[in-house]
């Protein structure tokens, strides 16, 4: 049996939030749901998100990841290069460091792309590192041949 594991605060089947919970939501064969405490977290649920999005605790942790992840990626030549934004080609740029500021985590426009890894890390899944190529963007209307089961 899979245990799923909110997408709000992280707790987990085997791990409830202090004071309890319960599911309001879950799909158990992808381990993953919203309890009692993340009520906030339904539409977002409802949207389709089903990873447990990161954002900064406070400005400090926010520039660390940033540091740590933007300016060192190739999607993003205004903090790589520390060139003034508006100086900037909008393919220069990456939105989500902007939208992730225009909207809070348990809204559904919160980009999915900042988010925790297995391991309990915060990480961008968008992450190319410096000097690689940006892949092309999937169609989306093309279908996905081999779609993996979870």
């Amino acid at each position: 049996m899979t245990i799923s594991t909110c997408i709000g605060c992280g707790c987990d089947d085997d791990h409830a939030c202090c004071g309890g919970c319960y599911w309001l939501r879950v799909d158990e064969s992808i381990g993953k749901g919203v309890c009692s405490q993340c009520e906030e977290y339904l539409p977002a649920w409802e949207a389709g998100v089903r990873v447990r999005r990161y954002r900064p605790s406070n400005g400090t942790e926010g520039d660390c990841f940033i540091g740590s992840w933007c300016t060192r990626c190739a999607r993003d030549g205004s903090l790589q290069k520390g060139d003034p934004i508006d100086e900037c080609d909008d393919n220069e740029t990456c939105s989500i460091v902007s939208i992730t500021m225009a909207f809070n985590i348990e809204d559904a426009e919160y980009p999915t792309k900042w988010q925790y890894d297995k391991d309990g890390q915060p990480r961008c899944i968008d992450f190319i590192p410096a000097g690689e190529m940006i892949p092309a963007p999937r169609c989306e209307n093309t279908v996905d041949m081999f779609e993996v089961q979870r």
